[in-house]
Order: structure tokens, then sequence, then C-alpha cells
């Protein structure tokens, strides 16, 4: 397909991968363009990569907002709404303000400093032993069950 030099300075280079996992793929990217689902905003950020959301339904709008107001991109654009010049504007923007690579880099490094399954394991530990209904004790029923 053809495409406008002034959209792009260099060689575009165009992967289709069937199957790629995030970790492996998105610290590769100078940035990304998803359709915000959690998993993959959070994968973006935590590589700290500038993002551009492009929500199609459920909570990807909320996660595309949250990347906006993060200042780790541009303001997300609703998959019905996306036209190419929207898409290369956002790409264009994406590379040329660097405010977006910095913001995604200081969350990456909060990030990094996060351990939410043991930070859930304790809250689920804490939510049993401390729960005014509890009248059970797990021994005992462990003891019951054999």
């Amino acid at each position: 397909t053809a495409r406008p030099p002034q959209l792009f300075s260099a060689v575009v280079t165009i992967s289709v991968l069937r199957c790629a996992p995030h970790t492996k793929l998105f610290p590769l990217m100078k940035a990304l363009v998803h359709h915000g689902g959690a998993g993959t905003t959070y994968a973006g950020l935590y590589a700290g990569k500038p993002t551009f959301v492009v929500p199609h339904f459920f909570d990807q709008p909320y996660w595309g907002r949250r990347v906006y107001e993060l200042g780790c991109g541009p303001q997300p654009v609703r998959l019905r709404k996306l036209t190419p010049s929207i898409l290369a504007a956002a790409l264009k923007e994406l590379s040329a303000d660097t405010s977006y690579q910095l913001a995604a880099t200081e969350l990456s490094d909060k990030l990094h400093l996060e351990d939410g399954t043991g930070l859930a394991a304790d809250i689920v530990e804490e939510t049993i032993e401390n729960y005014p209904g509890n009248y059970y004790d797990a021994d005992e029923l462990m003891g019951a069950a054999s």
C-alpha cells in the first residue's frame, strides 16, 4: 500500500505475528498502539512504553483515559472513530513528544517496585484471619475433612 511520504521520515517495517508474549515484545518497541485491555495496558506501561489506546468496549476506555491522565500517551480514540490520519497523527505525537516517554519510564520504575502478588496474598490472608464472621478454624476444618 502507498503511504504519504510526509507521515514518516524513516523506513517503516511492519511484522505480523500470530502470537507474541507482551513481556518479550513490548521492550523492543519505541511506542505502542493497542486496544487498552487492562493486561496489555499494564504490560506496556511496565515496559515503560508511551501508549496510544484505541478502545473497543468494556473497561478499555477507562484504561485509555488513565494512560492519558498519567501523561503516558495522547488522548484515546474509539475504534469506530479512528481514521488513518488520526492514527498517523497519534504515531507522530508519540515519537515527537518526549514527555510521554519520560512519564512512561517514571511509571515503569514505580511498577517494577510493586509486589502485587505478594500484596494480594497478604490481603487475602489478613481477611481470612480477621474477618468478624470467621467462626471456622481452618485446621479444624482440614482435620474434619480427612
